[in-house]
């Protein structure tokens, strides 16, 4: 055995088989040729000390793979002369790889763990189960993706919550296949849905929402199909008010946001038609009574159609009634127009006589004035 550069030997001893006991000082490369049969040829029964920035180099290819301690506390390893890992003693214990990084082999894998700061917080690759889980316990985001597209070939199972965060040119979502979700989507900012939406069953009508619990058949309008609501029985819509509110539905274009109106009342029990935004043109009182009213000049003009008529009794009366509004703001009966039987009606034309009254208001009290009969004959 030769010792080439051998400068100083402490307590060495250099014997048949070429064990040292002691510590060996080099200045200078050592070259270790075992005979390559895995047998640890070289046995190191202590520490091997290689100076700062110095190098161990592995392989009798060439000097690009490595061991170096570049700096303090850095150790670097190199493998064909590039620094493939790097580990790093601090307060944040690090390992860079600059290079692939190969977990198991094709068909053997390993479950790979990562942990957070958080106890009981990690993110864990199943290599049995082939599964990555994300386990969080303290409702911070588990994962975050800050740049680039998020890619899922097959299904997704989310047991939690999705929040999906967009900035002012709001992050898209673009879902190509069918979102099956079995509990509430909360939606909590604005939502861009650019196709049909089909609500209980697939939407195949109109080009906005179409909420279909069974096909009835029959096909939508293109002036009425952003939103559908089809049944093959009773189909409806529904607005729940609080018992002193109303319920609208507001008709607007450009130039006014309610220029058409239909709402109810549900403290008077009132259902009033608005057109030009002029209020209550033409309602329904709580006793059912049609009222068309204008209001011009301080003045209030009703008109109130009321059908009583009945075949079998020359009870029955068909009148038109006009209310003036008095300075409290209240409809008076101020005048009547009214028709009615002089006889019971049959199918035959000799029985359908009938009479005109006029009646006035004098002292707040509605009463006729004036009747037209049947032969023509006027009474006052």
């Amino acid at each position: 055995m030769s010792f080439g550069n051998l400068i100083t030997t402490t307590a060495a001893s250099i014997s048949s088989g070429g064990t040292i006991n002691g510590s060996l000082t080099i200045d200078g490369d050592l070259t270790v040729n075992g005979d390559g049969s895995g047998n640890y040829d070289e046995i190191v029964n202590g520490n091997l000390a290689i100076s700062s920035t110095n190098k161990l180099v592995l392989g009798g290819d060439g000097s690009d793979t490595y061991l170096q301690e570049s700096s303090a506390d850095v150790l670097d390893i190199y493998v064909g002369g590039a620094n493939m890992i790097k580990l790093t003693e601090s307060t944040t214990d690090t390992v860079t790889v600059t290079g692939a990084l190969t977990v198991g082999s094709d068909g053997s894998g390993h479950d790979v763990i990562f942990y957070s700061d958080t106890a009981g917080d990690n993110f864990t690759w199943d290599s049995s189960a082939e599964k990555l889980t994300i386990t969080g316990t303290n409702g911070a985001t588990a994962l975050d993706v800050a740049d680039g597209n998020l890619v899922v070939a097959d299904n997704v199972d989310i047991e939690g919550d999705i929040d999906v965060n967009g900035t002012a040119n709001l992050d898209a979502v673009d879902i190509d296949g069918a979102v099956d979700m079995a509990s509430t989507l909360a939606v909590g900012g604005t939502s861009l849905l650019t196709g049909r939406v089909g609500v209980i069953t697939a939407g195949d009508l109109g080009v906005g929402v179409h909420i279909r619990s069974a096909d009835s058949g029959a096909d939508v309008s293109v002036h009425g199909d952003e939103l559908v609501i089809e049944g093959s029985g009773a189909s409806g819509l529904t607005i729940l008010s609080g018992t002193s509110s109303q319920g609208d539905i507001y008709f607007g274009d450009s130039g006014d946001n309610d220029i058409g109106q239909i709402y109810y009342d549900h403290s008077a029990n009132t259902m009033a038609f608005i057109t030009n935004a002029a209020a209550g043109q033409m309602y329904l009182d709580s006793s059912g009574q049609l009222k068309i009213t204008k209001d011009t000049d301080a003045e209030f003009v009703s008109l109130v159609l009321v059908n009583q008529s009945d075949a079998a009794s020359t009870a029955g009366i068909v009148s038109q009634r006009f209310d003036l509004e008095d300075t409290g703001g209240n409809a008076v009966d101020s005048g009547k127009i009214l028709v009615g039987k002089e006889a019971s009606f049959t199918a035959t034309a000799s029985t359908q006589d009938s009479y005109m009254a006029l009646h006035t208001s004098l002292n707040g009290t509605l009463a006729e004035k004036m009747r037209i009969t049947s032969a023509g004959s006027v009474g006052i």
